[in-house]
């Protein structure tokens, strides 16, 4: 009789699948700076011999999750990749008690609306209601952007601190997009400490021309921040303030509908003054 594996344990070598864990690391080498990969690259990638890499791609080429690019040395990730991050996001709780909630939102105040979350240094979009007046972005669920440049990452890095920050960006100069990207870890982490004062990050064209947005936290059972909702826009009167400052609450009021069913319990008003 096999030994029971418990959920509690760490995971052991005598327990995993060696040719399953490197075709999963081949998937996993591609990313939106490589989005093809040679079958030399492809081996360096997972550490594997050319012959090795050759059958692993083999495999997942036949399988649909590689196709060759047209001219046929490169490989790029398939469509069945694909189908497998719809059918998570289809089986996400989060998204699909947001959903309504963020159609509800983008009715209310005629702007877009997104969910994302955060994955390494990066952040996923999740979910996505476009607005009925315009094309307000490029972005479509399942767009992975930088999230130290990007107002919905910002809102996902509020809570790091300057050491937690360093272990997910490491030590090298953060990519620039435009002049309000913070440069480094050191920019990065003051600008966090103003977003997590004010509770919210509002954007005007800091990462895509034309494109304004405000983003707002959506914290778990204990508190954490585990998504960011965001309304996205063109040319908001921003000097208005009455106008910014009901949107602010209704996007606010938006995230912690998210949070309370997720288990959050916001603190009262006497704990804020405490």
């Amino acid at each position: 009789m096999s030994e029971p594996v418990s959920d509690d344990d760490a995971p052991e070598a005598r327990y995993m699948v060696p040719g399953l864990q490197k075709g999963l690391t081949l998937l996993s080498a591609f990313s939106r700076e490589t989005p093809a990969m040679s079958l030399s690259d492809l081996g360096r990638a997972v550490g594997v011999s050319r012959s090795a890499a050759f059958r692993l791609v083999y495999t997942l080429e036949a399988l649909g999750f590689l196709q060759r690019d047209s001219d046929g040395r490169r490989y790029r990730l398939g469509a069945k990749i694909l189908n497998l991050g719809f059918s998570f996001l289809a089986g996400s709780d989060i998204v699909e008690h947001a959903r309504p909630i963020l159609q509800s939102l983008r009715d209310a105040t005629g702007m877009a609306t997104q969910l994302a979350v955060l994955d390494g240094t990066d952040i996923v979009y999740v979910a996505r209601h476009d607005s009925h007046r315009s094309l307000t972005s490029t972005v479509a669920v399942g767009t992975r952007l930088p999230a130290h440049a990007t107002a919905m990452g910002r809102v996902l890095l509020m809570d790091h601190t300057p050491a937690t920050l360093r272990a997910r960006f490491g030590s090298a100069p953060l990519s620039r997009f435009t002049d309000a990207t913070p440069q480094t870890v050191a920019q990065l982490a003051t600008l966090l400490g103003e977003d997590r004062a004010r509770g919210y990050v509002l954007s005007r064209s800091n990462f895509e021309a034309g494109v304004d947005m405000l983003a707002l936290p959506v914290r778990d059972e204990q508190g954490a921040i585990c998504a960011a909702i965001s309304l996205v826009g063109h040319a908001w009167p921003t000097a208005d303030q009455a106008w910014t400052n009901k949107l602010i609450a209704t996007g606010r009021d938006a995230a912690e509908q998210i949070s309370v069913w997720l288990g959050h319990r916001p603190p009262s008003p006497q704990q804020d003054a405490a």
